[in-house]
């Protein structure tokens, strides 16, 4: 709400707001993470034992990541690049395909009530 109230005001100070804001999500959108310079620079109220713990634990996460990445080419496995990239189309077509596979093996193994009649009815005349 912020950010839409910003783009809509002129002021020199929302100009600056505007410069600031596409700065961050520039920033964002490249490295995938923002770092407030200026407030670590002047020791910013932000800067707890918490934050760095926070901090320190992201960190671990994205380096867990990396080494399961390569954990998993080293064994000899596909690692899912480009998560979301698929379209609907292919994924359709993927999901059709296995389907068809998975009927054939159903429709063998699947037995009508008719089936199952016709089935009891023999049982019963040979006794």
């Amino acid at each position: 709400m912020i950010i839409a109230v910003g783009f809509k005001v002129n002021s020199e100070r929302a100009v600056q707001f505007r410069k600031w804001v596409n700065q961050i999500a520039k920033d964002y959108t490249i490295k995938g993470w923002v770092i407030d310079d200026e407030r670590l620079k002047n020791g910013g109220s932000v800067l707890t034992t918490e934050y760095f713990d926070r901090l320190l634990e992201q960190i671990r996460e994205i380096h867990l990541s990396k080494r399961l990445d390569l954990f998993l080419m080293a064994d000899d496995r596909e690692v899912l690049q480009n998560t979301g990239k698929i379209t609907a189309e292919i994924a359709k077509t993927k999901a059709e395909t296995e389907f068809e596979k998975y009927r054939v093996i159903q429709d063998r193994l699947f037995m009508s009530d008719f089936d199952k009649y016709m089935l009891e009815l023999e049982k019963n005349s040979k006794k």
